[in-house]
């Protein structure tokens, strides 16, 4: 099993677990928008199990590519260029916009969630996740006076912005959204190989154990 900082995509996979939870919020039959898509297997999940329109932005033409074989529309921009340009008249168009490990790797993530209100019609959300740099194994390098970028994970190199429970949700509230829901996904206590019920209990503390923050946030009109 890779370490924490170590977890990395598979392009095929299927969403499992948190992030599946995650995207069971999405309504039967919206319309989407999936920013920073990838390879499109968020969409492709939403598309056969909720009967959504998927619609993507993808930086990466390789990926936007393999994501618009099952996409309505993949713009191959990053969200900057595609807020300037085609979305610039999607006016309330999407019911649910996902921001799935992608602010962090943004230079404003707070002017991109700004720009992405006017997209969302009035009562729809964006679901959000985030790596927790708080996480215990980030604190434990930390004390041992270590700061180590990876080529994946919570100190992933492409990061140029990190958070923790609290600064993810200013970030949200600060950009003009309200937070309806937030949980998280977890990762093993150190040294204490437990499952179940009592791994779920440590949602107490997400801060110390939450390898990625999740939220669901709403439009402040």
């Amino acid at each position: 099993m890779p370490a924490v900082n170590e977890l990395r995509y598979d392009p095929d996979q299927v969403p499992e677990g948190d992030r599946r939870a995650l995207l069971e919020r999405v309504q039967q039959g919206a319309r989407v928008l999936d920013v920073g898509c990838w390879s499109g297997f968020n969409g492709r999940y939403l598309g056969t199990q909720r009967g959504a329109v998927v619609d993507g932005v993808e930086p990466d033409a390789a990926m936007a590519a393999r994501a618009s074989r099952t996409y309505s529309c993949v713009h191959a921009m990053t969200i900057e260029k595609a807020l300037r340009g085609p979305l610039s008249t999607a006016t309330r168009s999407y019911d649910v916009v996902l921001l799935l490990d992608v602010l962090e790797h943004l230079s404003d993530p707070a002017g991109v969630m700004q720009g992405l209100r006017h997209v969302v019609r009035r009562g729809g959300t964006a679901l959000v996740s985030l790596p927790n740099v708080a996480h215990w194994s980030v604190r434990k390098e930390l004390l041992l006076g270590h700061f180590r970028y990876t080529s994946s994970g919570l100190l992933d190199a492409t990061h140029l912005h990190f958070f923790t429970a609290a600064t993810g949700a200013a970030l949200l509230r600060d950009a003009g959204w309200e937070i309806s829901w937030r949980s998280s996904s977890l990762g093993p206590p150190p040294l204490l190989p437990i499952g179940g019920r009592y791994l779920r209990g440590l949602r107490r503390w997400p801060n110390l154990f939450a390898i990625q923050l999740l939220y669901e946030a709403r439009v402040i009109r």
